[in-house]
């Protein structure tokens, strides 16, 4: 029964919404140790094949969710963009 809790409270967590952008602006998010704010810019220019405006930029460092911050970091990235015409 514990274990249903805590796995019930992990997908709760890792599923909030977040906000909806306004119409024509775009976000992608890049999280993880894997991934790269480059790969977030990528996903841009393939969503805007004539380029975009960087609306804002955002890369920080959460806590993992089985380790603390200090101990296991787990990055955060993640920008919003509009396509140009």
């Amino acid at each position: 029964m514990r274990y249903i809790l805590l796995i019930t409270l992990i997908i709760v967590g890792c599923s909030s919404p977040e906000p909806q952008d306004p119409p024509g602006v775009f976000s992608s998010s890049c999280n993880g140790h894997v991934l790269t704010i480059d790969r977030c810019f990528e996903k841009a220019k393939e969503k805007c094949p004539n380029g975009y405006e960087m609306i804002e930029r955002n890369e920080a460092f959460s806590q993992s969710v089985f380790g603390d911050r200090d101990r296991d970091p787990f990055p955060v990235r993640k920008i919003k963009y509009k396509c140009k015409s």
